[in-house]
């Protein structure tokens, strides 16, 4: 298992997926348009955990089986550390969740820092409502 995923730059993918986001913006000024595109009851929610070791600046594709995930997904994500045992608790590392994207292709990228010197095992939670 690698220490980490670092990107320096986003990928032509990344760049693509901003560029849809932000065509199906509303203009600005017009913040109506934008709470009026979508909202309502939630028609599924998903929870699930993925635990690995890694460091730094890091940004993955995570593909969550038996959920789904589509443009309008609201996406919650949390990271925390572990400790020998498998189990959370509060370390010496600043640890942040930067960006949540999902994707068209129903998975979900996210980028975060794990702010120490060497590789810690963490958990990122997600909750997933559509």
């Amino acid at each position: 298992m690698s220490d980490t995923m670092t990107t320096a730059s986003p990928s032509a993918e990344d760049v693509e997926l901003t560029r849809r986001l932000l065509e199906r913006k509303a203009p600005p000024g017009d913040e109506a348009a934008i709470v009026g595109q979508f909202g309502g009851a939630p028609t599924s929610t998903f929870w699930g955990m993925h635990s690995f070791r890694g460091r730094g600046l890091n940004s993955i594709v995570f593909g969550l089986p038996n959920t789904i995930v589509n443009l309008q997904s609201q996406i919650a994500v949390s990271i925390t550390e572990l400790d020998s045992n498998g189990n959370p608790f509060l370390g010496n590392a600043t640890m942040t969740v930067h960006n949540v994207v999902p994707t068209a292709e129903g998975n979900v990228l996210v980028r975060f820092n794990i702010g120490f010197d060497s590789p810690l095992t963490v958990q990122l939670n997600f909750i997933i409502f559509n």
